[in-house]
């Protein structure tokens, strides 16, 4: 269904053979290797315990499987320990692994897939839009690929590469555009996560041990839920709003979207709780937001 191959301007690629459907499987990978992540404070580079997990991991491997993963790209002196520190992604909190196919999958800032997080030991990667036959297949290495082209690309530098994809280059009218409307999305992150922090307070001061509550707290805890009853229709409105700004950028932030549904879902399904809108119109929009999260 996928090809490793060459790719002009990127030496090998992942190229899909057939047409893959949104949401539909491409590839599916179990770990090749496998050690502990880094933890806070931790000197740069792999530690004497994740070095040990590595070498131990490896020469388990059969000998096409070892060729498979020292003919990775590599970032300094060609070693096992450099091939994983290039090519590995994070399975859990604790956990990080190396999955030789996925790993050819190269970077662009409009992906067309994405790879799961499960926790598990498999890999799953996954179409985010229609792909063509012949199509390479490209996701995100970067968690923050909703920033601007500058913050992108700094990030990105640890795999000593620029970013050429079609959103990093374009004209500089298009990329002031397309940098303005992704500060937008930014700023309308923040306003929503800042109103879904006090709705989780307010959601867990009405499961706690009332006992434990002083006068002054009850007090705060009042005026904020006053705040978030008020601030409801606003925030909805945004809510929308941000689905509105990232679907200007077509194909680029589709993996937001989601997320960006979800909290619509949300918000309108509290203010259904409520009483803060009429029940017709919030019944539309629950059932919108609701089939777009759940397909």
């Amino acid at each position: 269904m996928t090809s490793v191959e060459p790719v002009p301007g990127k030496a090998l690629g992942v190229r899909a053979q057939r047409d893959f459907s949104p949401v539909e499987e491409i590839i599916s990978e179990m770990v090749t290797i496998h050690c502990s992540r880094h933890q806070e404070g931790e000197a740069p580079g792999p530690s004497a315990e994740q070095a040990r997990q590595i070498y131990q991991n490896f020469n388990r491997l059969s000998t096409v499987d070892k060729f498979r993963v020292m003919s990775l790209f590599c970032m300094g002196e060609r070693s096992i320990l450099n091939i994983f520190s290039t090519n590995s992604f994070t399975i859990t909190s604790k956990y990080c692994g190396l999955f030789v196919r996925i790993s050819r999958i190269n970077h662009a800032c409009d992906p067309n897939a994405c790879y799961n997080n499960s926790g598990s030991l498999e890999k799953v990667v996954t179409a985010l839009r229609e792909i063509k036959a012949e199509e390479e297949i490209t996701i995100s290495y970067i968690t923050n690929n909703w920033d601007v082209r500058s913050e992108r690309r700094s990030a990105l530098s640890c795999w000593g590469f620029t970013c050429q994809c079609s959103v990093c280059v374009t004209s500089d009218k298009r990329l002031l555009t397309n940098d303005t409307l992704r500060r937008t999305i930014r700023n309308m992150d923040l306003i929503i996560a800042e109103y879904k922090v006090k709705l989780d307070n307010s959601i867990e001061y009405q499961f706690c041990d009332k006992r434990d509550i002083t006068n002054l707290d009850e007090e705060y805890s009042r005026k904020r839920n006053t705040d978030i009853y008020l601030d409801l229709p606003q925030l909805v409105k945004t809510a929308e709003e941000r689905i509105a700004v990232i679907k200007q950028l077509g194909n680029q932030l589709k993996l937001q979207l989601f997320s960006a549904h979800l909290d619509c879902l949300i918000f309108y399904l509290k203010a259904q709780s409520v009483g803060r809108a009429s029940s017709h119109s919030l019944n539309d929009r629950i059932s919108h937001h609701g089939e777009i999260v759940s397909s």
